[in-house]
């Protein structure tokens, strides 16, 4: 280690006032981001999203999510009734441009009950000896079947919103009027029942397909309690809101609880399972000392622990806060879907348009016969396959990646990390453990004891927060203690003090040659007591025990170079590129010219990620195509940061590069399927070779395909 730097970080916490109107969100709030985040919404209207809490069947599932007017500002609303998860803004549509809303398409109040007795009756119809009654019965079925679909169809055409539900409630409605005057009703009664059945089905699986994709990151934002077990100072407990809870408070984890705030154990002893914040799935020993994270688990044991950070500071509301930002943040492919959506679906409204009346004006055939190819082509135009399956690829991505681990700040990131080319590394703490260990203590001829030196040493660096300080103190182990004065911890340098009367320093080659103390230069931490050098302390920082295996995968999976960025020396560097395989090294470089070294690497190779942590990365990680931050520790590298490696284990990150090759090459495989099924039946539904339910596959089953095939990524493990 060339130098011996003190610093301490600092943590700003932000207070403001949220701004939202929600007049009924004060019960069960989350911190995140402006401090207030709500659920828990049953009885009561919600001002923000206008939900009386009415309608519809299923209640059990729903899990609502709003973004209100204030930014990263998240609300569950609970208990609308509808039965459906909402986690779309406002009016929850799927914005393609088609007004089909499909969170609510198939659920109305009694849906299902009716769905049910009109199976019965159109199973009755087709097995019925009278003929003549099948007809009146099988309709009555298809509309029982349908009642969702045709009332949100009825809807949108009185708003003048022509979606496929409104197009095809008039399909469904001309074939009973053709039903009414044709010679063989059941023939057109029996097309109506079809496309309807098939358009219910494929709604219904579609839903329960978006809602199986949102699991993963949905549960990230359930892994923080609302209440901490207070122990207050006369040795009574009390159940409090996590967030009133001040850091350094004691709270107590009984086995099973899950940990609200991040915690020392001051006393006990047991298991802690963080599987929900590092993606580990092993448990770890917490003991005295063991710092756990908020969202993790006390397995078994009474803990007692002291709370070493804020509710709105602890590991897992960064997280929660991570997540609401992947869910808003869109990559440049969804960005143009919804940009190809807004054009394209006014675009085909126009030709059906055209399609239903130049013709028979200009005397290619009836009216009739053009406007039913029409609504075929209107049907299968819909570009909901594009507009759902592609932001949910990435989004079942992103919800893989925090499976093992890594959380990733939306789909330009993921786009971003599937091009990859190039890794930079940071060293102290990224490839190595950042806990620096005393190697060797060299002792000067002429020297004072060496117990007496590890005295004087232990107190010169007992109170600094650097690594190398602390190496020192254990190190030194059980000294005596002695009388200081004029403590003073000079930047980057090390630390001066009076020590039993006598003057010490204590820290890197530099110190001692700005106070006039001759020493051969080399690293390490010198020690001088009135003005004599008297000893130096060499220190090794080992390598992470997964960090060779995590950059043989980064060369196995493709990645062209791999590098390492430090400011450390050039042998410290080369030992530990060496232990893990790293090649190229540059060594004994200030922040800034990490930077420009990045930029050069950049040039020369396309797209680069850099993974840092500390305050010190943050210029380059924000400079970095995208840039990784190791853990949850620092404020500014996390900010900017594009993913995080929750678990700090590099292991994590050649699989995050492949998840994100896999959500991008799912994405592209949906937007050729799509357009292809689609631009087909729309040239056969214009030459009229198309029937309405080949439209209707065009769309909900190209969009149920396409749902499916993404959803094939939540099967990686």
């Amino acid at each position: 280690m060339s130098c011996h730097e003190h610093h301490h970080d600092h943590h700003e916490h932000h207070h403001h006032d949220c701004g939202c109107s929600c007049t009924g969100c004060r019960e069960h709030h989350e911190q995140v981001s402006c401090g207030h985040a709500h659920e828990g919404h049953a009885d009561h209207c919600c001002d923000c999203c206008g939900d009386d809490g009415g309608g519809g069947a299923d209640p059990d599932s729903h899990h609502h999510i709003h973004h209100c007017d204030c930014a990263e500002h998240g609300h569950d609303h609970h208990d609308c009734g509808c039965g459906h998860e909402h986690h779309e803004h406002e009016s929850h549509s799927c914005g393609c441009g088609c007004g089909h809303d499909h969170e609510h398409a198939a659920e109305a109040p009694f849906s299902k009950q009716l769905a049910w007795i009109g199976a019965i009756f159109i199973v009755i119809s087709v097995f019925l000896p009278n003929k003549s009654a099948a007809p009146p019965l099988m309709a009555l079925g298809t509309a029982a079947v349908g009642y969702p679909l045709f009332l949100n169809g009825i809807k949108s055409l009185l708003k003048l919103q022509f979606e496929e539900l409104g197009l095809l409630t008039v399909a469904v409605a001309a074939s009973f009027g053709l039903a009414a005057v044709s010679s063989d009703p059941l023939e057109a009664i029996f097309e109506a029942m079809a496309v309807t059945a098939l358009f219910r089905l494929g709604n219904l699986l579609e839903a329960r397909a978006v809602a199986k994709s949102r699991r993963d990151i949905e549960s990230l934002v359930n892994i923080r309690p609302d209440t901490a077990l207070l122990l207050l100072p006369d040795g009574s407990k009390q159940t409090v809101p996590a967030e009133t809870v001040p850091m350094g408070s004691l709270i107590q984890l009984k086995a099973g609880d899950r940990i609200p705030i991040d915690c020392e154990v001051v006393e006990g002893t047991g298991y802690a399972d963080l599987s929900a914040i590092t993606g580990e799935p092993l448990p770890v020993f917490a003991e005295k000392g063991s710092v756990l994270p908020s969202g993790a688990i006390n397995s078994d044991g009474l803990l007692t622990c002291r709370t070493v950070s804020s509710f709105e500071d602890s590991a897992a509301s960064r997280i929660i806060k991570l997540v609401r930002q992947s869910e808003e943040a869109k990559g440049s492919t969804e960005r143009l879907i919804s940009k190809f959506a807004a054009v394209y679906t006014p675009i085909v409204m126009l030709m059906a348009a055209a399609l239903a009346i130049l013709p028979p004006v200009l005397g290619f055939g009836g009216f009739k016969l053009w406007l039913s190819r029409a609504l075929v082509f209107l049907v299968a135009s819909c570009p909901c396959a594009l507009v759902i399956s592609v932001p949910l690829t990435f989004f079942a991505g992103i919800g893989l990646c925090s499976r093992f681990g890594v959380l990733v700040k939306g789909a330009r990131c993921i786009e971003q990390l599937a091009k990859v080319n190039c890794i930079c590394f940071d060293k102290t703490g990224t490839v190595t453990q950042g806990k620096p260990t005393v190697d060797e203590m060299i002792l000067l001829p002429d020297s004072l004891p060496r117990q007496r030196l590890l005295t004087l040493a232990a107190a010169a660096e007992r109170n600094s927060s650097h690594p190398a300080a602390k190496a020192i103190v254990d190190f030194a182990g059980k000294v005596p203690e002695v009388e200081i004065s004029e403590l003073h911890e000079i930047s980057g340098m090390g630390v001066s003090l009076i020590a039993d009367g006598q003057k010490v320093l204590c820290g890197s080659a530099r110190l001692m040659g700005e106070n006039g103390i001759t020493c051969d230069g080399a690293d390490g931490i010198y020690l001088s007591v009135e003005g004599n050098l008297q000893c130096r302390f060499t220190l090794t920082d080992l390598p992470r025990p997964e960090a060779a295996e995590a950059i043989a995968q980064l060369k196995q999976i493709g990645v062209d170079k791999v590098a390492m960025l430090t400011g450390d020396n050039e042998i410290a560097a080369q030992n530990t590129a060496q232990a893990v395989g790293i090649t190229e090294v540059f060594a004994r470089l200030l922040p800034e010219q990490k930077q420009f070294k990045l930029n050069e690497l950049k040039s020369a190779n396309g797209c680069t990620l850099f993974v840092g942590d500390g305050i010190n990365d943050a210029p380059v990680l924000a400079a970095a195509d995208i840039g990784a931050a190791m853990g949850l520790g620092t404020d500014a590298a996390i900010e900017a940061a594009d993913i995080v490696l929750v678990g700090e284990k590099l292991t994590a990150l050649p699989k995050a590069v492949t998840t994100a090759r896999k959500v991008v090459r799912k994405a592209n495989q949906n937007i050729v399927f799509a357009l292809a099924v689609k631009i087909t039946v729309l040239l056969l539904g214009a030459f009229g070779l198309a029937a309405m339910w080949m439209a209707v596959f065009a769309d909900v089953g190209v969009t149920l395909i396409a749902v499916l095939n993404s959803l094939t990524l939540l099967k990686d493990r």
